[in-house]
C-alpha cells in the first residue's frame, strides 16, 4: 500500500508549475489543480467522518470539486510541502466538519513562528540593533539578515520607525515567503572574515640558519658567521 506521501506526490508529479519561462497553460493548471484536488477529497473524508453535511450527494461533490481547483489555481497553492502542512492542519482540528476551501488555503500558508521565524516586530528591532554591523552581528534567522539588507541599512538606521517600520514589514514578508517556498536563506549570510594571521618575528638562531641555507642553495661560499654571530 503506498504512503500518504508517496500518493501526495502522484497527485502533485515531481515538478510543480512555478519558475518556468513560458509558464503552464490553462489546461496543465486545471489538470493538476483537479489531482490534487481528487487527492485532498479522499484524505479530508477520513479525517472529518461528517463530510456527509457538506456533501450529501455526488453531484454537490463535483461541483465542490470545481470550486476548490479553482482557488487551488487563483492561490497558487500547488506545492506538496503546504499541502503536507495544511493535512497536519486539518487532522489537529477538534471538529468532524468538512472545512470550507478558504479555511484549508488558510491551513496550507504556517505563520512566522511555525517556520522559526520572529514575530515581525521583533525581527524589526533586531534589524535596528544590527544595522550599524549587519556583517558581523550574529542573527537570529537569516530572514531577518536578508529583510535588513533588502529594506536598507542606511535608512534603517537613520530615518524613523514611523517610514522604515511599514517597510521593514513589506519586505520581511516578501522573505518569508521565500521561506515558505523551502529556500535556504543560509548561503546569504556574510561569510566570517577568516582570523588574521599574525606574522612571528625570525629568531635569531632560526635566521642564521635560514641565510646559510640560502647561500647553500645560491652556491655561495660559507661564512663564518652562518652558525656563529661575533
Amino acid at each position: 500500500m503506498k504512503s500518504t506521501q508517496q500518493l501526495l506526490k502522484n497527485a502533485i508529479g515531481n515538478e510543480p508549475p512555478h519558475g518556468t519561462q513560458k509558464g503552464p497553460s490553462n489546461a496543465e493548471l486545471d489538470a493538476l489543480a483537479a489531482r490534487i484536488v481528487n487527492y485532498l477529497f479522499a484524505e479530508l473524508k477520513s479525517i472529518f467522518p461528517a463530510w456527509r453535511s457538506a456533501l450529501p450527494t455526488d453531484m454537490d461533490e463535483q461541483l465542490a470539486k470545481k470550486t476548490w481547483s479553482k482557488a487551488f489555481i487563483e492561490n497558487e497553492l500547488y506545492r506538496e510541502d503546504q499541502i503536507r502542512y495544511g493535512l497536519k492542519v486539518a487532522r489537529c482540528q477538534n471538529h468532524a466538519y468538512f472545512p470550507s476551501v478558504g479555511m484549508f488555503i488558510q491551513w496550507c500558508q504556517p505563520t512566522l513562528e511555525d517556520l522559526g521565524l520572529p514575530s515581525v516586530r521583533d525581527a524589526y528591532l533586531e534589524a535596528c540593533r544590527k544595522a550599524h554591523s549587519i556583517s558581523e552581528a550574529k542573527w537570529t534567522h537569516p530572514a531577518i539578515f536578508v529583510a535588513t539588507r533588502d529594506t536598507g541599512v542606511f535608512d534603517l538606521r537613520s530615518k524613523p520607525e514611523a517610514e522604515m517600520y511599514p517597510k521593514f514589514q513589506s519586505t520581511y514578508m516578501k522573505v518569508y515567503q521565500r521561506v515558505l517556498r523551502g529556500e535556504d536563506l543560509s548561503f546569504e549570510l556574510p561569510k566570517a572574515l577568516p582570523p588574521a594571521s599574525v606574522s612571528k618575528p625570525m629568531g635569531t638562531e632560526a635566521g642564521v640558519s635560514a641565510v646559510a641555507e640560502l647561500r647553500k642553495k645560491l652556491g655561495l661560499p660559507k661564512k663564518e658567521d652562518d652558525h656563529e654571530r661575533p
